[in-house]
């Protein structure tokens, strides 16, 4: 599927959209990541989405990262500073006016690789299981948008004259970890 309306080339995807990555997602500063709790929760740590409030001790702990397909389809995850940055750029730029844009970061990496990253970062070794994809969308429709490449065309962003992107996903990681740790200390 190509969205014309924001240049996203989404045309690698699989028979449907499922979560590459199971229970675990790239944007870690979700509403369950804060308080356990968001409006799309029934109950503590039962999430309607794929964050997962005690991720990073999940990891630290060495339990394994279930990834659909292996985490082999490819994300571009965004530093929440570089959005907001984009946003309030964008509020004067004539260009910008009624238009859709998708964004991410300066870096594009497979689900896994994320992972692998984000694990090299908290100081564990990340064990990766597998979760076929055959079945899984049919089980969990409500991760639907997520079995496919997740890479974008940041072109018209650009020609737009928004400012780009530059927090790479290393440092975002590395700010992004000790925010939620000094949350938790």
């Amino acid at each position: 599927m190509n969205n014309k309306n924001c240049g996203c080339q989404q045309d690698q995807c699989r028979d449907g959209f499922v979560p590459v990555n199971g229970n675990w997602d790239f944007n870690m500063n979700g509403g369950c990541q804060r308080q356990n709790r968001c409006n799309t929760c029934e109950a503590e740590n039962n999430c309607k989405h794929s964050r997962q409030a005690d991720l990073l001790a999940h990891m630290r702990a060495g339990r394994p990262l279930r990834l659909v397909g292996g985490g082999e389809f490819l994300i571009h995850p965004i530093f929440v500073d570089d959005l907001a940055l984009a946003l309030l750029d964008s509020i004067n730029k004539p260009a910008a006016y009624r238009q859709i844009f998708c964004i991410g970061g300066p870096d594009v990496v497979t689900n896994a690789d994320y992972f692998r990253l984000l694990g090299r970062l908290v100081g564990c070794d990340v064990q990766i299981e597998e979760v076929p994809l055959a079945g899984y969308l049919e089980a969990n429709p409500q991760y639907s948008g997520h079995l496919c490449h997740r890479s974008y065309d940041l072109s018209k962003l650009r020609a737009a004259g928004i400012r780009m992107p530059t927090v790479t996903l290393e440092e975002g990681l590395r700010r992004q970890i000790a925010w939620l740790d000094a949350q938790r200390a």
